[in-house]
């Protein structure tokens, strides 16, 4: 567990107390085990760890399509995009003062999704609904 989790329930803990004015409760220490003990890193119960966001999952070339999921939501937000979308990302692109892939983050964020994690995989179906827009 993070030291930030351990001191954020530790301040909580106080305020709590402070509050009630009453004990807060104790943990109970492990047993101490013996320094030449086999297990006995093991044998301390550990706290339950955060789990990591799952993998964007891997997307084939035919992921592109018009067919894809993730492109049809691209169009349908690239045809009512949020006002500071239109103004500022969109129009930038159009005049060559923002590149695809900054445009891409922006759609990704519009989406809900991590511009982090997603940009690479929508660049190409931004590409190509803004293509199809002209076009």
């Amino acid at each position: 567990m993070s030291t930030y989790l351990k001191l954020a329930r530790r301040a909580a803990a106080r305020a709590e107390h402070q509050k009630t004015n009453a004990k807060p409760k104790q943990k109970e220490a492990p047993a101490p085990q013996p320094a030449n003990h086999a297990c006995a890193p093991a044998c301390v119960p550990s706290e339950p760890e955060e789990k990591p966001d799952p993998p964007v999952p891997k997307r084939d070339q035919s992921d592109i399509s018009d067919q894809s999921p993730d492109y049809r939501v691209v169009v349908k937000m690239l045809e009512a995009p949020p006002y500071w979308l239109r103004d500022s990302y969109m129009s930038g692109y159009r005049k060559g003062t923002i590149i695809l892939h900054v445009l891409s983050a922006a759609v990704a964020a519009t989406l809900g999704r991590s511009a982090y994690k997603w940009t690479e995989r929508l660049t190409p179906l931004v590409e190509q609904a803004l293509k199809k827009e002209v076009t």
